[in-house]
C-alpha cells in the first residue's frame, strides 16, 4: 500500500529548511535556521505579521514592541507633539533625510541642530562651535544644568552658578542696549544732513537710513550710534567700562 507524507511548512519563528524563503509559509518571511522577517520588514505584534519598515519622519506606532519598526539603526519610534513618528535617536540629527551623528561639545558646526544635547552652535573666536547652552547650562568639563535648588551642592558650585546667572543677566542687558541703539541709528531719516560724521543717508533703502561710509563701522555702544574707523571701538558711556572687568572675572570662574 502506497503511503504519502505531506510537509506543511514552517511558520514565523519556527525551524525551517531551504534557502531564501525555504519552507516558510508566512508572507515576507525568509528561512534563516528559523523563519524570520525578510530585510526591510519588521515583526508586527498586532496583527501578527511581517510589515514593511517605516521611513524617517513617517507615522509609526509606539505600541509595537519591535525595535526594527523604523528604517535604519539610528531611527526610533517615539511621540512627537502628540503623534508617533520615526525620528532620529537623541544621539543623531536629521541631515536631509539621513540620521547623522551629533557634534560633540567644542566641535565645529554650522547649525545648532547638529550639536549634542545641551549645546548650541555659536561663534567662538571666529569659529562656529557647539558650546553649552548659555541660558540653561554652564561649562564644567561638560555642560552642567543650572539648578535652582542648592541642597546637596558644594559651596563652590553654587558660587559658580550665581556668577553664571548674573553673567547671563548682564550680557542680555548689554545686548538689548546695543540692539536698541543700532535700531535708533537705522531709523528712517529725511535728509543726509541728519546723519552723524562718516555716515551717509541711504535713500534707496526702504525705509531710508544712515549707513557708515566705506572704512567705517557702526559703534552701537555709543549713543547716538557713531561710525568709527574699522578696528576702533568707542565707548561713549562709562557704565560699559565697569562691565568689562566684571565679565572677565565671571568668565574666568566659569571655565
Amino acid at each position: 500500500m502506497l503511503s504519502l507524507t505531506f510537509k506543511q511548512g514552517a511558520t514565523h519563528g519556527n525551524i525551517c529548511t531551504g534557502a531564501g524563503v525555504g519552507d516558510c509559509t508566512d508572507a515576507n518571511n525568509v528561512c534563516d535556521t528559523n523563519c524570520r522577517c525578510a530585510d526591510n520588514f519588521f515583526p508586527k505584534t498586532s496583527p501578527a505579521e511581517c510589515a514593511s519598515q517605516i521611513a524617517l519622519n513617517a507615522n509609526c506606532d509606539t505600541a509595537q514592541t519591535s525595535a526594527d519598526q523604523c528604517t535604519g539603526s539610528d531611527v526610533e519610534c517615539r511621540a512627537d507633539s502628540g503623534t508617533d513618528k520615526c525620528l532620529c535617536k537623541a544621539t543623531h540629527y536629521d541631515n536631509s533625510g539621513t540620521c547623522a551623528t551629533r557634534t560633540a561639545l567644542n566641535g565645529a558646526c554650522t547649525t545648532s541642530a547638529q550639536c549634542a544635547a545641551n549645546t548650541d552652535c555659536r561663534d567662538d573666536s571666529g569659529t562656529d562651535k557647539c558650546l553649552c547652552t548659555i541660558a540653561t547650562h554652564y561649562l564644567d568639563t561638560t555642560c552642567v544644568a543650572i539648578q535652582l535648588s542648592w541642597v546637596g551642592v558644594s559651596f563652590f558650585d553654587n558660587v559658580k552658578r550665581m556668577y553664571h546667572s548674573f553673567y547671563i543677566v548682564i550680557v542680555n542687558m548689554i545686548l538689548s542696549r546695543m540692539n536698541a541703539l543700532t535700531e535708533n541709528f537705522q531709523v528712517a531719516l529725511v535728509g543726509a544732513d541728519q546723519c552723524v560724521t562718516h555716515a551717509t543717508c541711504d535713500t534707496v533703502a526702504s525705509p531710508t537710513k544712515c549707513e557708515c561710509d566705506t572704512g567705517y563701522t557702526a559703534t552701537p555702544t555709543a549713543s547716538p550710534t557713531m561710525c568709527s574707523a574699522n578696528g576702533v571701538v568707542k565707548f561713549a558711556s562709562l557704565s560699559y567700562m565697569y562691565v568689562v572687568p566684571i565679565l572677565v572675572s565671571m568668565m574666568s570662574l566659569l571655565r
